[in-house]
């Protein structure tokens, strides 16, 4: 029997269903009702199709995503991931279906080949035997007096040489030549030179110094990968020492960065709990409450920005949209500007929101053009750009609006062409969203 599990607040709940049509949706009417901040009454549906599963949306408003690609109608498959909204769901189909069916076994009066190759071989010892009853050498019809003349061959005679003629001296086979061992030799020679010029030079050489020493133990330590040793061993080493002090100083700094890495890695469970958290705190009927979402995202920002990774993108993204900006507070220096501006462009652009970030573009030109000019004029090159990409992606949404229509489903592509009318914040593509709009209507 397949089954949907759904992630919530209290855990996972999983819900099971017949092999036939069930409808998704936040109405209590619903065969399976879910809860979200962006679920339609009537979400979608699954039919079953032929012995599969096929999911259809049934015009909701924030849409259906399968793998995180929006669809109309679509198989979906074990494993897969349905978003409706901002609710994620997999789908897992009953393991007895995929069951393959069982192999056929081969008809038992058949012979194998073994047996028939038995029997050729059979045939072929017959036939060389007979062979070689015909293949007798002429001397057995030589006269038996012919037979009697010939000497005596001794056993140490038969592994000799024979050239067929009666009378002539015999003569021995030939023995294998010895193999030369001068190569071995030559190599053992050249291995005792080496080890008496190792043992000799370490007689010979003199006492090493504190700063090598300081580097052995360290290059001791990295091979165990005991970060921490290596930065112990290495307080008591110079790294102004013209010999090894460059090289000190390279492996120190290498044990910082991996023991701030280990320390990362230590902190990436805390910070993928926190993010369900606060994902979960949004669904559970707070999807309206903007202000206390901005407050919890900072505080996450504020402890996990560091580490980065995919949930720290898509929460950055989420501030962006409902603040304009990526980040809290104000930037420290041109810098710390420079990096807040790639973040909120990043996330203002994937919303779609161009005309605010050529806003933040030309901010951040006034502001810190004059002690960054560098940068000052890659901001004025990125506004050139953001232009063109608002561009595209108009068009873009023009084009999701019109397949929209072509499936049948024309709220959906208005809802498109109105989002799109909405976010995108320049003039010109307004208007042009909005004639798309007004010929869906003709």
């Amino acid at each position: 029997m397949p089954r949907l599990v759904i992630s919530g607040r209290g855990g996972e709940v999983v819900h099971e269903f017949p092999n036939s049509e069930v409808v998704l949706g936040s109405d209590a009417a619903c065969d399976i009702v879910v809860t979200g901040g962006e679920v339609s009454p009537e979400h979608c549906k699954l039919q079953p199709v032929m012995g599969a599963w096929k999911i259809v949306d049934l015009e909701s408003d924030a849409g259906t995503r399968v793998n995180g690609a929006y669809v109309n109608q679509r198989p979906v498959r074990n494993g897969d991931v349905l978003e409706l909204g901002d609710v994620r769901i997999v789908f897992q189909e009953d393991a007895a279906s995929a069951a393959p069916a069982a192999a056929t076994r081969a008809p038992s009066g058949r012979k194998s080949r073994s047996s028939k190759g038995s029997g050729a071989s059979k045939g072929a010892k017959t036939r060389s035997g007979g062979a070689r009853r015909s293949a007798q050498p002429a001397r057995r019809a030589a006269p038996a007096q012919q037979r009697r003349s010939a000497p005596p061959r001794s056993r140490d005679a038969r592994d000799d040489y024979d050239d067929g003629r009666d009378g002539e001296a015999q003569r021995p086979s030939r023995r294998p030549r010895k193999k030369s061992n001068n190569g071995q030799t030559i190599a053992l020679t050249i291995g005792a030179v080496v080890i008496l010029f190792g043992l000799g030079y370490m007689v010979l050489s003199p006492t090493t110094s504190p700063n090598e020493q300081v580097l052995m133990r360290m290059q001791s330590a990295e091979g165990k990968m005991d970060w921490q040793a290596v930065l112990t061993e290495s307080q008591a080493g110079d790294v102004t020492d013209p010999m090894y002090g460059e090289r000190i100083a390279a492996l120190r700094a290498k044990a910082e960065q991996q023991v701030k890495n280990d320390a990362a890695r230590e902190r990436i469970p805390q910070a993928t709990e926190a993010f369900n958290d606060l994902r979960l705190w949004r669904q559970d009927e707070n999807w309206k409450n903007d202000e206390e979402y901005v407050r919890r995202i900072d505080e996450y920002l504020a402890e996990y920005a560091d580490l980065g990774g995919a949930g720290v993108e898509e929460v950055r993204a989420t501030r962006a949209r409902l603040t304009g900006s990526s980040a809290a507070g104000e930037a420290s220096d041109a810098k710390d500007a420079w990096s807040r501006l790639l973040a909120d462009l990043s996330a203002l652009k994937k919303n779609g929101q161009f005309g605010q970030a050529i806003a933040k573009t030309e901010e951040y030109r006034t502001k810190w053009s004059a002690s960054d000019p560098v940068r000052g004029r890659e901001a004025a090159a990125m506004q050139t750009s953001l232009h063109s990409d608002a561009k595209k992606w108009v068009g873009l949404q023009i084009s999701k609006a019109q397949q929209k229509m072509d499936y049948g489903a024309p709220l959906q592509a208005r809802k498109i062409l109105e989002r799109a009318m909405k976010s995108v914040g320049i003039p010109e593509f307004e208007d042009r969203a909005a004639r798309a709009l007004s010929e869906l209507g003709n």
